[in-house]
């Protein structure tokens, strides 16, 4: 039976990007981030995918592995590691960019540097700057418990890289630094008949040259272990991409469970229950996805019918923005389309009909521009270009 993923979002790993990928591929509506799990004890999640299992797809959360518990077999773990000085670099300009209230519980003096965070005794903070990629992996839930010990002392525990890289040899893994081929053996793994697109998000540039290298020798001396890890793990991950040329993955394919869209018929679908998509952002409570700028949104689906219609729903970024300019293709083709009705920044498109080809369909959706919400709303936070948002996608046998 195919499995449900589990993604361990180590943090300032680029994990949003992959979630982004996550939730396109399995939708928003059976992709769930675990975002009020992360403090709880392992009981609460394992109740919680006791309770709920059947109805997700893929889980997602800030969550060591030692949390699944007996369930960890039910599950086709993933995670993505980054070289462990670049992570730390990263986890400081993060906290720098964040309003003095929504990290007062870090307890940083509000001009702190990068030294400060080094030396916090924070549990948070003493977990972030001290080994957190083998905390998280290898299994032992005292290297998270700031109450014992070896959470202090993560150097006199060294079967945590061990354990982590036996961990690792056992579930799909990919690196920050090498995004294209952590891509492709995530469709090895998971069967997919297309290819995943890059979506980058929430990404930091390399400064590692502008820090002071004494700094940097104490960043390494904090993370020995990640850093042996991280060594580690990158020949079994260069292994896995040089198998995939000799088709010889240790990891054996298609047990993720992956869903599609399945037109037999009349189907309206809302943008939170669309899976097998690329190139929209997270959902919106709004009802709504975006999308991402300069990529193109693709929607897989499959049909045993030969002719169809599709009418969309979709929001524009501004009222002005040219709906009559986005192209919209079927495996390829260029659909002609119409605007029937317009409601506000609410508009309804629909297609002439087209023929599809029998198994899997790619209807793509191109934007002829996209706009910084910042030109739009100066005092947003939002730092996102946008064009159009789906809202809903019906298909009409013809």
């Amino acid at each position: 039976m195919p499995k449900p993923v589990f993604f361990i979002h180590i943090p300032k790993t680029a994990g949003g990007s992959l979630i982004t990928i996550f939730q396109n591929l399995f939708s928003d509506a059976r992709a769930i981030r675990l975002r009020d799990y992360d403090d709880l004890q392992p009981h609460s999640v394992q109740k919680f995918i006791s309770d709920n299992i059947g109805r997700f797809d893929c889980l997602i959360g800030h969550l060591p592995i030692h949390v699944l518990g007996d369930h960890r077999n039910s599950f086709r773990i993933f995670t993505i590691l980054r070289d462990p000085v670049e992570r730390v670099l990263s986890l400081f300009r993060f906290l720098k960019s964040m309003p003095a209230n929504a990290i007062a519980h870090l307890r940083l003096d509000p001009n702190f540097g990068l030294e400060e965070l080094l030396q916090s005794r924070v549990p948070e903070n003493y977990a972030q700057t001290h080994n957190l990629m083998c905390r998280m992996l290898c299994g032992d839930p005292a290297l998270m418990d700031d109450s014992a010990s070896v959470f202090w002392t993560p150097e006199t525990a060294p079967e945590s890289i061990q354990c982590s890289l036996i961990n690792l040899d056992n579930m799909d893994f990919g690196l920050v630094e090498h995004m294209s081929s952590t891509l492709a053996l995530l469709e090895d793994a998971y069967g997919l008949d297309f290819r995943l697109q890059e979506h980058l998000i929430n990404t930091t540039v390399k400064s590692r040259g502008e820090v002071n290298l004494d700094i940097v020798h104490k960043i390494v001396q904090q993370n020995a272990a990640d850093i042996v890890l991280y060594r580690e793990a990158s020949r079994i991950f260069h292994a896995r991409v040089k198998g995939l040329a000799t088709l010889d993955a240790k990891i054996e394919p298609s047990l993720a469970r992956v869903p599609r869209l399945q037109v037999q018929g009349r189907l309206e679908v809302g943008a939170d229950e669309i899976a097998s998509r690329q190139g929209f952002y997270e959902y919106e409570a709004g009802g709504l996805t975006w999308l991402a700028a300069n990529q193109t949104g693709t929607i897989a689906f499959e049909t045993s019918l030969t002719c169809l219609r599709l009418r969309l729903e979709l929001y524009r970024v501004s009222e002005r923005f040219p709906v009559e300019e986005i192209t919209l293709c079927i495996n390829g083709i260029p659909l002609k389309c119409k605007v029937t009705r317009i409601q506000g920044p609410f508009v309804f498109l629909e297609t002439e009909s087209f023929h599809a080809k029998k198994g899997l369909n790619l209807l793509t959706l191109d934007a002829p521009y996209a706009i910084p919400v910042r030109f739009i709303n100066p005092s947003s936070e939002d730092h996102r270009s946008l064009s159009v948002a789906l809202v809903k996608l019906i298909f009409d046998p013809h």
